[in-house]
């Protein structure tokens, strides 16, 4: 019990490695925080530095008394010693970080996806959603990766922010963070917004399935509108395909997650209104040279219980060219 000895064994550089981490991890469980281990952020050994880093962060609020070597560790050249520093400075809430974690994310590599997990969670315990998503301008594609993802991590509407970049893996990660797993509900309508935007025909399959299953998520006749009006625009066939299929199991979805395979809960619609947002563009799908978006159109018509304007049945009637299955379908 008495943390002299396993502090003493900690900064011995004479004893062997495994001694030295098994006396920190002793330290750790019996929750002795001594200020002299801060000399184990200087320690020629990596491993050492990585435990001390380890032992700072489990030490929750406790572990404030190591933030300038935290600080300095963070930018360590040993990735598992940064690894670990990261993690602490986010476990021990220190506001001071976020500079620090940032500085070493500039570095980083795509590949490095575990040293990223380490600097996002360090971000989301250390910076502010305000900080987070003043990085939204920033011109460092990893600190904007980084910040999106620490705003994930806390749940925060401001990711959002982050769906209309220029990049488009920062994009659809925001789009991820928004949609997948628990969500951001909050943020949904932003993300459904995004059928409208300028980007949307750039976007790639999962950003765009997350926008169309955020739109039928929320379910009022507007956003079956804005579905409507993407699927009468979207230049990807299969995304149009994906719209029109979402119109026609608007009123009734199925209770699993179009995307992710989540149970959702969705309240009660009223088909009429749906109906009458989505009529519109009904003659734009039946007019459309592709059989397969006139077919689907011809679904939504049916589920929704649309009158079908007679000259768009003669249409996809005479267009020989159509399927024969298409042309019964118009003539019933």
């Amino acid at each position: 019990n008495n943390p002299l000895i396993p502090t003493g064994i900690a900064l011995d550089g004479a004893q062997p490695e495994l001694a030295r981490v098994h006396a920190l991890w002793a330290l750790v469980q019996t929750k002795q925080f001594s200020e002299r281990l801060d000399q184990l952020a200087d320690e020629p050994n990596s491993e050492l530095r990585a435990q001390f880093a380890k032992l700072a962060g489990e030490a929750g609020d406790r572990g404030r008394i190591y933030a300038e070597s935290m600080l300095r560790l963070v930018g360590d050249p040993s990735q598992r010693v940064s690894f670990f520093a990261a993690i602490a400075l986010g476990q021990n809430r220190n506001a001071a970080a976020t500079k620090a974690i940032l500085a070493a994310a500039t570095e980083l590599d795509p590949h490095q996806v575990y040293l990223r997990h380490a600097y996002v969670t360090g971000l989301a315990g250390c910076a502010s959603a305000e900080e987070l998503a003043a990085l939204a301008n920033a011109d460092s594609e990893r600190h904007r990766l980084c910040a999106l993802l620490a705003l994930r991590r806390q749940g925060s509407t401001e990711v959002a922010r982050f769906l209309d970049d220029d990049i488009a893996l920062i994009a659809t990660e925001a789009a991820r963070a928004i949609h997948d797993d628990f969500s951001i509900p909050a943020a949904l309508p932003q993300l459904a917004a995004m059928l409208d935007g300028k980007r949307i025909g750039d976007r790639d399959e999962p950003y765009l399935r997350r926008a169309l299953n955020a739109a039928l998520r929320i379910g009022s006749p507007e956003e079956a509108q804005r579905v409507a009006r993407y699927a009468s625009q979207a230049q990807q066939p299969d995304m149009a395909l994906e719209a029109l299929d979402l119109l026609g199991n608007w009123v009734t979805p199925a209770p699993f997650d179009r995307v992710d395979g989540r149970v959702r809960e969705f309240a009660a619609r009223d088909p009429k209104a749906i109906g009458e947002a989505v009529a519109p563009s009904l003659s734009q799908w039946l007019t459309h040279p592709d059989s397969e978006i006139q077919a689907a159109g011809l679904r939504v018509a049916s589920s929704l219980e649309l009158e079908v304007p007679p000259g768009d049945l003669i249409s996809v009637l005479e267009r020989q060219e159509n399927p024969a299955d298409l042309r019964i379908e118009a003539l019933n």
